[in-house]
């Protein structure tokens, strides 16, 4: 007896744009020209800025030594609202981002420790396979990112097939476990 082989719907890369204070009508412009799909913004820009990309936006929200839990929380709470993913990374003085430096996670657990569930890969319906923790109270997907941009790429597209409707935040190992994640 045959079988017939199904063939998996391959998932769109995405490309994405990554700005650091840039105004944002040349970044509208730009993202329009070089047709992105995502704009990564890297800098001091606010809630309003964001609401006013034509696409959907990537927020980098730095964790400053010493920021207060409630501090961040604000933060996360009121980007979430007008970004499609949140990415935290710590604060430098010398660097947008990419400095290969952490902080002490566990400072800040209280944020993330809401209940967490984690799905595991085998009750999935098709291929979300990155490690996660799902806050339901939330509607947030804490989905662990160990080398970054392919991954980057693969979890919007994957987010609407799994979880319409739910936030995305990309973290590294450290927030990971610290809010329950296991591999």
């Amino acid at each position: 007896m045959k079988f017939p082989i199904k063939k998996e719907k391959k998932a769109k890369i995405q490309k994405v744009g990554l700005f650091l204070d840039e105004n944002v009508e040349k970044m509208n412009e730009i993202s329009k020209k070089f047709n992105l799909d995502l704009v990564q913004l890297c800098g001091n820009e606010n809630t309003e800025y964001i609401s006013k990309s034509l696409i959907p936006v990537i927020k980098v929200i730095h964790i400053i030594e010493n920021m207060s839990i409630e501090k961040l929380g604000e933060k996360i709470e009121s980007f979430s609202k007008v970004s499609e993913f949140i990415i935290l990374d710590t604060y430098s003085d010398t660097a947008a981002g990419g400095t290969g430096k952490t902080f002490d996670w566990s400072k800040y657990k209280k944020i993330f420790n809401k209940n967490p569930r984690r799905f595991r890969p085998e009750k999935l319906t098709s291929s979300f396979r990155f490690p996660h923790v799902v806050d339901e109270e939330k509607k947030e997907v804490w989905v662990y990112v160990a080398s970054g941009f392919p991954t980057t790429l693969a979890v919007p597209h994957l987010m609407k097939i799994h979880y319409p409707g739910y936030k995305s935040c990309l973290c590294n190992k450290e927030t990971f476990i610290s809010i329950g994640g296991k591999f």
